[in-house]
């Protein structure tokens, strides 16, 4: 899996990975401890739905932002 981006929100790091079933999401602290790995697009949904929609309409606020993955 390739990553695609972070998002960083207040008190999360959203890491994006592109794979063949569709992307996939892993959430740490901003201290770098996993909180949820490699969740689908309805996993991300049922488990952290203000996420997911903070994702899915580009509505992430002051608090976020979009950051370029570097390989």
């Amino acid at each position: 899996m390739a990553v695609i981006g972070h998002l960083e929100f207040r008190d999360k790091v959203v890491t994006i990975f592109s794979s063949s079933s569709g992307p996939r999401y892993t959430i740490a602290t901003k201290e770098g401890k996993m909180i949820a790995a490699r969740l689908g697009e309805e996993e991300l949904l049922a488990e952290f739905p203000d996420l997911y929609q903070s994702i899915k309409t580009g509505e992430a606020g002051n608090d976020a932002s979009l950051q370029k993955a570097h390989k």
